[in-house]
């Protein structure tokens, strides 16, 4: 990619990423964001006409969904729900618990439920779908729904984990300086309230560690789960790679 957004947050092209048997993902064509509502026209028009710009996929909640609606003028636009758990329960200073107990149970929510299943099905079957143009996928941050979604399609366009829990933590460099800036708003900030900002902001190796154990303990394995519960078969894989990879 060879342009930034200044408006969006944690906003990264998949391209260019290696996979095991010796190829990349192409540029300007799979996109992992924050969410887009501070987007500007100019910048929307920017990514339709360099990245033929053609899906939006949301995995926000309802109320964020409604209430920050992503600057998105002409292109198509889905919205998928991961965990309507947060719906009503945001992660914010009303939790009552600690904020890594916070966030396991969201990945539990995220890997366990039938509508994280069905969300994320949805989202393989969206891209499939999607035969030409760009797409973005975001949730707020871009950290964790999108984050398990960015796992998910890495590993079937055949990228190896070591390289893909990399990718992830690339969020640390998108988020530390809003994290930073927070921080330093807060006088005299308890340690609650630097271990909720970052946790709010900051991704964590141990978050997808816990992810991947899950698919081992339910599923039998992240290949099962994709196989027989997300249902991408061979041939949606082989269609993912022709279009999605490229020789080095």
């Amino acid at each position: 990619m060879d342009f930034e957004l200044k408006s969006v947050k944690n906003f990264r092209d998949l391209g260019n990423i290696k996979t095991k048997d010796n190829k990349k993902i192409k540029e300007n064509l799979l996109f992992r964001s924050a969410s887009l509502d501070s987007l500007s026209e100019d910048e929307y028009l920017l990514l339709k006409n360099k990245c033929n710009l053609q899906l939006v996929i949301d995995f926000r909640s309802e109320t964020s969904f409604i209430n920050k609606p992503d600057k998105i003028f002409s292109t198509r636009k889905e919205h998928l729900k991961v965990y309507k758990y947060l719906d009503k329960q945001r992660f914010d200073y009303t939790i009552k618990v600690t904020p890594d107990e916070f966030f396991f149970n969201v990945y539990k929510g995220f890997t366990l439920t039938e509508e994280s299943i069905e969300a994320y099905s949805k989202f393989f079957r969206l891209i499939i779908d999607q035969k030409e143009g760009g797409i973005i996928f975001h949730c707020t941050s871009g950290k964790d729904r999108t984050g398990i979604a960015a796992i998910l399609l890495l590993y079937v366009l055949g990228v190896d984990k070591e390289t893909i829990i990399k990718e992830h933590m690339k969020t640390f460099n998108y988020m530390y300086p809003i994290f930073k800036k927070e921080l330093d708003n807060i006088d005299n900030p308890t340690y609650f309230d630097v271990d909720f900002l970052y946790c709010l902001y900051i991704p964590k190796q141990i978050y997808v560690e816990f992810y991947f154990k899950l698919l081992d303990e339910h599923y039998g394995g992240i290949d099962n789960y994709i196989r027989n519960y997300l249902k991408i078969s061979d041939e949606d894989i082989k269609v993912l790679r022709d279009r999605y990879l490229e020789n080095i």
